[in-house]
């Protein structure tokens, strides 16, 4: 059967091969046949432009012989007889250039003016411009200038002009005789032949310029054609060549000659439409022909083919099925294999061997090969699988167990199996399976339950220094590498952690990252930080190209096989400060994984192994989840660090401060947190209290609390200092001074209060306000009051800034009315002991009065006394005064007060302060008083404030309207624009003399 089958297959290769060939033999066939006719259509082209050029040819030489006659005729008659006795119309009507086809002739002077011509009338012109005559005044050629077509200025029509120079007898220039020829003249032997369509005739200079050239009824003048025919002139006089044309685009057949004696050539073009006209009509039917011949060749080989096309479909279909199958296995690097359960014999594909690293065949086809290479903890349950598949005869079955690969190591394998043939009782006789490697699945599961167990130790409440102690042990415990490290920042450096597997003397030299130049300085980059060594510094700092494959995207570095970074050359090495001590410790493969807080790298993951090939991409994102994860907790472990020392330092604060602190809630109204003090004053605590609300201790009404929280929180977020009532445990109530501000807390905006305790403060003022009162009823009974009298107006002024005042005054009558004594006291400071230093310096003044004394030496006497009354920085300002109502006498004397008013004018009184020093120097000063004057004497309460109205207009005009300036004081003091104790006496005299 399989050799009728190859047979059958021979013949219809054979088949279908010799109606290829003969296919073939038919079309090359024609092909050649069709350019054989077509070579031979172009020769007789050739042929029969070639003679139509030749006859064109002798047509032009005999007309440019006959028109160079008369120029050689007018030249002789213009040298010898001059131009002048040439009579150009007479010799026409004379019939002497009878049969010649000129349009017009003439002769020029050597100034290019027209001296004859043959055009009637006569019509003076200069050509010297033209281009014949600027050829022959240049030189003497002694030949024919046929020039390029040019419209003629007297005719208009357009002309070849064929010209000789004319001699002078001294042989100069004396001018030139011109021809003018009709350039149809030359292509009426176009209209004489038959050459078919888009055929051409042309007569060329030798300058490339076309004299004349026909194509069907279209004539052209002065082409600039390409320099193709002007080539081949130079290179042959005559001959022929295939072109298309360069105005029209159409390719012709071309025939052209040089014309012996003169610049121009004559060609002529037949199309390659009208040369292949017929020999295309043939080989149509040609074509008609070879495709009928195809037609049948390709149904006899279908028909005969097809007879065998089924059976070759499925026999392809199954080849390449099979050859799918092994394409397959082959590229997922899967084992196949195949039991005969009955002889125990196996057969393993070559992906079976190659996963374990084994060549095909190194190792026995049998099921004991299999189960010796299982691992002895995994040997009994595959084998269970597989002997539960013989007696079940089970559909499938799966189990993942591990098996010694020829280095040694132990791969994770995938087993699928499937019966596909039972004997008589059921029992399987054949299972086939596959094996596949599923060790970097394994591993991949081990590092992801490795990274879970990282993030569960990160987010147990351990210390940051006992969870990167754990995550080490554990990566060195799961991961089995050599040497596992984890450097963390310490200042500019990144040295270890915490380590294991390195050696001492690797652990001295490499701790440090710092790199020190020859004299031992540590080195820095640009910006002034230190540089750090190897490809650990270009890792932590940041400095990774991802252009290279030793780095990853999120800045790593890693390699399982290091060795080649020892043959870097010294510029690469240095570029990275390379030391190479990993390398020549032995660790084949290593991984660098960055250790980051947000965007800073704070640390390094160090991986070694002295193994090859212990990393994959995949593991170094595992890796590098692990890093960002260390870096996270990190960062969250510093700052929960920093918050429980913020905590611890707040709980202090909150401890050891004197006043009462409470945090409050006031969303719900909870008091969350107190201190000791809050609870010795309020007598709450917590957690015995609690819950703890506000309205349990504050007096006041909840909504003005809730007023002021939120004028806090939406303005300043501080509360300002206010005194409250508040209520304690036992009901009693409690005098606070109390402030507060917003903080925040866990996103919560809280509001933390500070409590003074003021119950005694209040007791305390509540006691001195009585005293002080007394004080000051018993301070203003002793200031004196007079009526007025027939000599003065008096008003005083009292205006105490507190209860009671550091100001004073007295005043006294003497001579029986005629002599008013008094003075203003101003003792610097406030309260009960500024008013006992003023009654005492009031009654050392009455006492001083008592004498038969000057106004100046009562007061040096007072200042002396006085001394013993005051301390430190503490005096009194004095001004005294008598006013003498019979001898119209103001003396005055100012001890500290340094003005007065007098008629709304101030007044400057000029001495030391009281109480300062006891030789202290004063001043008397003495004015005139007169009828109707007013005199105002004030503290520094009141002058204070006028020193800064003085422009204003206070004071009534001249001080005339008494009761105006008064009203005017008592309304400042009203008002509340008094800053200090503030005392006055005013008066208006009356009488004088």
């Amino acid at each position: 059967m399989k050799n009728w089958t190859s047979k059958i297959r021979n013949i219809s290769t054979v088949t279908v091969i010799f109606g290829i060939v003969l296919l073939g033999v038919i079309w090359v066939g024609l092909y050649c046949k069709v350019q054989s006719e077509r070579q031979l259509e172009i020769d007789n082209a050739i042929k029969e432009t070639a003679t139509y050029a030749r006859m064109f040819e002798e047509h032009t030489i005999r007309t440019l012989r006959g028109l160079d006659e008369i120029t050689l005729f007018l030249k002789y008659q213009a040298e010898n007889g001059g131009q002048g006795s040439i009579d150009l119309p007479r010799l026409i009507k004379e019939r002497r250039f009878e049969g010649q086809p000129f349009l017009v002739m003439g002769m020029l002077n050597e100034n290019g003016d027209l001296e004859a011509s043959s055009h009637v009338p006569f019509v003076s012109l200069n050509n010297s411009d033209l281009e014949y005559f600027q050829a022959h005044r240049e030189g003497d050629s002694g030949k024919l200038f046929i020039g390029k077509p040019l419209a003629g200025r007297a005719s208009g029509q357009m002309a070849i002009h064929l010209s000789r120079r004319l001699n002078k007898s001294d042989g100069s220039f004396g001018g030139v005789v011109v021809v003018a020829v009709d350039p149809n003249y030359f292509v009426e032997f176009y209209k004489q032949v038959n050459l078919g369509t888009n055929s051409s005739i042309t007569l060329l200079g030798s300058d490339g310029i076309v004299r004349v050239r026909q194509v069907e009824n279209d004539i052209q003048l002065g082409t600039d054609l390409n320099r193709r025919m002007t080539e081949k002139m130079s290179a042959s006089p005559a001959g022929s060549y295939l072109a298309q044309g360069s105005t029209d685009g159409i390719n012709r057949v071309y025939s052209y000659r040089a014309l012996p004696g003169y610049p121009l050539l004559v060609a002529v073009g037949e199309s390659e439409d009208h040369i292949f006209e017929d020999l295309n009509q043939r080989v149509g039917g040609y074509y008609r022909i070879a495709g009928a011949m195809s037609i049948v060749i390709i149904l006899f080989v279908t028909l005969l083919a097809l007879g065998m096309g089924q059976r070759k479909k499925a026999e392809a279909a199954m080849r390449a099925s099979e050859e799918r199958f092994q394409l397959g296995m082959e590229a997922t690097r899967d084992g196949l294999w195949d039991w005969d359960v009955v002889t125990d014999k196996c057969y393993f594909s070559p992906g079976y061997y190659h996963m374990l690293g084994y060549q095909s065949g190194e190792f026995p086809m049998e099921q004991e090969s299999w189960i010796s290479l299982l691992h002895p903890e995994d040997r009994e349950s595959a084998l269970k699988a597989s002997l539960d598949c013989v007696e079940r005869a089970c559909n499938a079955f799966e189990i993942e167990s591990r098996m010694k690969a020829k280095n040694g190591e132990w791969r994770w394998i995938l087993g699928r199996g499937k019966c596909v043939a039972v004997d008589e009782t059921g029992r399987a006789v054949r299972i086939v399976g596959t094996h596949v490697d599923i060790t970097e699945r394994k591993i991949m599961e081990k590092y992801q339950q490795l990274s879970a167990e990282v993030l569960g130790i990160l987010n147990d409440p351990l210390a940051l220094f006992d969870a990167i102690n754990l995550i080490h042990a554990l990566i060195k415990k799961e991961t089995g590498f050599d040497a596992v490290g984890i450097r963390m920042r310490n200042g500019d450096d990144f040295p270890y952690f915490v380590q294991s597997g390195f050696a001492d003397d690797f652990l001295h030299s490499e701790n440090t990252l710092f790199v020190f130049d020859k004299e031992g300085s540590l080195c820095r980059d640009q910006n002034g930080k230190p540089t750090l060594a190897c490809l650990c510094g270009q890792v932590l700092m940041g400095r990774t190209d991802l252009h290279d494959p030793l780095f990853t995207a999120n800045g790593s570095a890693w390699t399982n096989h290091s060795s080649f970074l020892l043959d870097l050359s010294k510029e690469e090495a240095s570029k990275i400060n390379l030391r190479g001590h990993c390398i020549h410790e032995g660790y084949s493969s290593f991984a660098l994984i960055p250790i980051r807080a947000n965007r800073e790298i704070v640390g390094l993951l160090q991986l070694s192994d002295r193994k090859n090939d212990r990393f994959t991409l995949a593991t170094i994102r595992i890796f590098e989840l692990i890093g960002s994860s260390i870096g996270a907790a990190f960062l969250r472990k510093k700052s929960e660090e920093a918050l429980r020392a913020s905590q611890s330092r707040y709980q202090a604060l909150m401890e050891q401060s004197s006043e009462a602190l409470a945090l409050i809630d006031m969303q719900t109204r909870e008091v969350l947190e107190i201190n000791r003090r809050f609870t010795e004053l309020f007598g709450y605590s917590l957690p015995d209290d609690a819950p703890l609300y506000v309205d349990r201790v504050v007096v006041d009404s909840l909504q003005n609390l809730d007023r002021i929280y939120q004028s806090t929180l939406s303005q300043q977020r501080f509360m300002p200092v206010t005194e409250r009532v508040f209520r304690h445990k036992n009901g009693t109530k409690v005098h606070v001074e109390r402030t507060g501000s917003v903080v925040s807390v866990d996103g919560r905006d809280l509001y933390l209060a500070s409590m003074r305790d003021m119950t005694a403060e209040r007791r305390r003022q509540t006691a001195l306000s009585r005293d002080v009162e007394f004080a000051r009823r018993v301070q203003q009974g002793l200031l004196p009051v007079l009526p007025d009298s027939r000599c003065a107006i008096i008003r005083s002024l009292y205006c105490p800034a507190n209860f009671v005042s550091g100001d004073s005054y007295h005043l006294e009558w003497q001579n029986d009315g005629t002599l008013l004594r008094g003075f203003l006291i101003d003792v610097s400071g406030h309260g009960l002991s500024t008013a006992i230093q003023t009654s005492s310096i009031n009654v050392l003044l009455r006492e001083a009065a008592t004498f038969k004394l000057s106004l100046l030496e009562q007061v040096r006497l007072v200042n002396k006394r006085a001394a013993k009354y005051f301390t430190d920085d503490a005096y009194a300002a004095i001004l005294g005064f008598e006013l003498d109502f019979f001898l119209g006498e103001l003396n005055y004397v100012g001890a500290g007060i340094t003005q007065f008013y007098a008629n709304g004018k101030k007044i400057e009184t000029p001495g030391m302060f009281v109480g300062m020093w006891d030789d202290a120097e004063f001043e008397e000063g003495k004015i005139a008083v007169a009828q109707g004057d007013s005199f105002c004497f004030l503290t520094d309460g009141f002058t204070d404030s006028l020193a800064q109205m003085e422009n204003t207009g206070f004071w009534s005009p001249n001080g005339l309207d008494f009761d105006a300036d008064v009203a005017a004081l008592e309304r400042l003091a009203e008002n509340g624009n008094l800053h200090d104790d503030a005392s006055g006496v005013c008066l208006k005299v009356l009488r004088v003399g």
